[in-house]
């Protein structure tokens, strides 16, 4: 299954029944604390591990985040209450800042979506920025997942 982001193909980052559903308990908002208690602690943590490896990942965020990217989880998965706050930041973004994320969910840097766009770097990085402030999260990586759970990507550039 061929995927927007740096045409990674899903077969690559497999997680066991175990580890997705451990990510689906993140992503429905269960702290790592709250999972460990009435659990095997070690067990949990190795999990975690495993998921963060297998994802390329460093954090718990990112790891639900990029659940979403590679098709691991799904809005299915998750109650809809997780996503209805967010629901106005969607509707306003912008035509251009759709095919600014767009484009870096295809792998680009800055320096080349500039180049693409005739813009410049630091415009390029300012629209970024307000992608993930309008979405309420921390990197680009987690806007990405949110734009492409809610089909907000420029599918005639993440085809490209």
């Amino acid at each position: 299954m061929a995927l927007c982001v740096g045409g990674e193909l899903m077969s690559s980052r497999i997680l066991t029944s175990d580890e997705r559903e451990l990510l689906i308990q993140l992503a429905r908002g269960h702290t790592i604390a709250s999972l460990i208690a009435g659990s095997n602690k070690r067990a949990i943590e190795k999990k975690l591990g495993s998921i963060y490896r297998k994802l390329g990942v460093a954090s718990m965020v990112e790891a639900v985040a990029q659940g979403f990217v590679f098709g691991i989880i799904t809005k299915e998965d998750v109650p809809p209450k997780a996503f209805v706050s967010r629901q106005g930041a969607y509707r306003n973004m912008t035509p251009r800042e759709r095919d600014v994320l767009s484009w870096k969910a295809t792998g680009l840097d800055s320096r080349a979506i500039a180049e693409k766009l005739g813009i410049s770097r630091s415009t390029v990085d300012v629209y970024l920025h307000t992608v993930r402030h309008k979405f309420g999260v921390d990197t680009d990586q987690e806007a990405i997942a949110l734009a492409k759970l809610n089909k907000l990507l420029n599918e005639e550039i993440c085809s490209y």
